[in-house]
């Protein structure tokens, strides 16, 4: 969690960092993927009240991680700055708020 990783980071939390960042370009490009491929190449005849449960819900999730996962992004955005460019958004003693970033992240953990 932020205040103990940002304030005694090593590299690899910031090479952590970096991966979480490139895996969450890949989901929301992964949604777009599943979004454009069940809106535009369906069966002919096919309308969207007559797909499949199984293909709703897989739409349901690309929407929903195409709306999180910049949320993600932005709260290890701002521990990237907390660790190298001296901001304190997770540290109480600069004025920041330690409990900022559970609270984001369960907002991305339970949309």
């Amino acid at each position: 969690y932020a205040p103990l990783s940002t304030t005694y980071a090593p590299e690899s939390v910031t090479f952590f960092i970096f991966g979480v960042h490139i895996m969450g370009a890949s989901s929301i490009m992964g949604a777009i993927n599943i979004i454009a491929t069940i809106l535009n190449m369906r069966a002919p005849g096919m309308t969207l009240l007559k797909m499949p449960l199984f293909v709703w819900t897989w739409l349901i999730t690309a929407f929903l991680l195409i709306a999180v996962m910049p949320v993600l992004a932005g709260v290890v955005t701002m521990m990237l700055m907390d660790i190298h460019f001296g901001t304190s958004f997770f540290n109480a003693a600069g004025g920041g708020d330690p409990v900022l970033f559970q609270h984001v992240f369960w907002f991305f953990g339970h949309p």
